[in-house]
């Protein structure tokens, strides 16, 4: 470009949210307040400072090379594992014609980041990081192109800093000045758009390396969010990991689950990961229905309208699940989070018609064993006996009181 100048094309194509078919969900166990999903391959929603935020809608990567550029969540082939059932430590390796990309997804246990390890081998590759914010649910934003990736969106920001830095960088309006409009049309990275200002936006970066770590950091200035992303990447990765996978370790030794099978035992304790990854940093016990946003690619409003609330099936069944491999403390911190809020609602009951709060009576009779006595066994059934199930429980009535 022979001038400067910020992107053309604004504001852009109506914004959307990724698909709600998620490979996987995550977040650290400390004071860290970021919450990640992965999908196809590639990262999702990342909710932050809470999960009913979520603050973009994609990060992927476009491989690029001699023989041309393929974005990898577009080619379906990628293979996703834990090191264990109970740690979201989710590493993805994307193979394709003439490359293999491996990625690692590691929320920060102390600074509200996510960092991406990042491996690409093939001859002649470039890796290039594609980042749609949606700040605070919003569907403009305005978004900075320099050494790093910037974002902004009122009180919320973010960052996007690579340790190796970046070769060059763009920032554009979805479907007109974007980085994967620039491919599409030319089949390389040409433009480097250093601003697009309010609209639906998407930055680029090509790696400088093919190997390398990335900081997504989150913060309510740029300032802020730049600098939580460097400082992440100036700790150790491996420390960092060990931290993050010995704190899922330590909680997943709390998991007793007794006369499983081998199938059923890792079944159960991915499961149970994936309830605890589901919890609220804020307020003790609130789970949210699901980290993603319904309907998502159809979906053009603000997210704040849509957000998956805490439905009282959900979250009593989840500490029922919690319940049952014997993870006590937690069961009764969410079932205790529901009374609170029923009781600030004045409605103490739970109905049948209560579409958006209650079960259905097909679900009746598990807040009654949510509620049962923990004497009576992780299942609220007796191990001498068969209990006494409360009277609305047996006759399917309109309405079951909560234990008082």
């Amino acid at each position: 470009m022979d001038e400067v100048q910020d992107a053309p094309g604004g504001p852009g194509t109506p914004p959307t949210w990724s698909s709600s078919d998620k490979d996987m969900v995550t977040t650290a166990l400390g004071p860290s307040r970021v919450w990640a999903t992965l999908g196809h391959g590639i990262v999702n929603e990342v909710y932050w400072p809470s999960t009913g935020r979520p603050q973009i809608r994609d990060l992927g990567f476009i491989v690029a090379g001699p023989n041309g550029w393929t974005e990898v969540k577009r080619t379906e082939r990628y293979l996703l594992s834990l090191p264990r059932p109970y740690v979201p430590l989710p590493s993805v390796v994307h193979e394709g014609d003439d490359f293999r990309l491996e990625l690692e997804f590691l929320p920060h246990p102390l600074r509200d980041v996510l960092l991406i390890r990042f491996a690409l081998s093939g001859e002649g590759m470039k890796l290039h990081a594609l980042v749609a914010p949606h700040l605070n649910g919003m569907p403009t934003n305005s978004g900075f192109a320099g050494a790093d990736l910037m974002a902004s969106e009122g009180e919320a920001a973010l960052c996007l800093y690579a340790d190796t830095g970046f070769s060059r960088t763009s920032a554009g309006y979805v479907g007109t000045s974007d980085g994967w409009q620039d491919f599409a049309r030319n089949g390389r990275m040409t433009w480097q758009y250093p601003a697009a200002r309010n609209g639906n936006i998407a930055l680029m970066g090509e790696l400088a390396a093919s190997n390398g770590i990335l900081a997504l950091g989150f913060s309510q200035t740029p300032e802020g969010a730049r600098t939580l992303a460097r400082s992440a990447l100036a700790d150790d990765y491996n420390e960092t990991r060990t931290l993050f996978v010995s704190g899922w370790e330590n909680w997943g030794r709390t998991l007793k689950l007794p006369y499983a099978s081998p199938e059923t035992r890792h079944a159960a304790e991915l499961s149970a990961m994936v309830i605890k990854v589901h919890e609220d940093r804020t307020y003790a016990g609130a789970v949210v229905a699901s980290l993603s946003v319904p309907w998502g690619r159809a979906m053009t409003m603000p997210a704040a309208i849509i957000w998956c609330g805490p439905a009282t099936r959900w979250r009593l069944r989840s500490r029922s699940s919690l319940r049952a491999s014997m993870r006590m403390p937690a069961a009764r911190s969410i079932i205790s989070s529901e009374r609170r809020r029923r009781k600030a609602i004045g409605h103490r009951t739970i109905t049948r018609t209560d579409a958006a709060t209650g079960p259905a009576s097909s679900s009746m009779k598990w807040p009654c064993r949510c509620c049962w006595p923990p004497s009576c066994g992780p299942w609220g059934i007796s191990p001498t006996r068969r209990p006494k199930w409360p009277w609305c429980a047996q006759r399917s009535t309109s309405s079951c009181v909560m234990a008082r």
